[in-house]
């Protein structure tokens, strides 16, 4: 998996209650194993451990829950 997101900011998609519409900072990446309820794993989720708002509340959150930052012609942060 490669790290090239450690650093960028995050935030919750599709989040209707405001405490949850916080920026975030990616601070690491990792593939988490998840089991079904018969116990059997081996289907892997990539997650990012993300430090929210105020940087004390630090939280592992599924890659696909979250929208990333990225800068335009204008040197402009936006979220896809």
């Amino acid at each position: 998996m490669a790290k090239y997101d450690i650093g960028k900011l995050v935030k919750r998609k599709n989040t209707k209650r405001v405490a949850y519409a916080q920026v975030g900072i990616v601070l690491n990446e990792r593939l988490k194993e998840t089991f079904d309820e018969n116990g059997y794993g081996g289907c892997y989720v990539p997650q990012v451990l993300v430090a929210w708002g105020d940087l004390k509340t630090q939280q592992w959150v599924a890659r696909k829950l979250l929208t990333f930052s990225y800068e335009d012609k204008n040197d402009t942060i936006k979220f896809t």
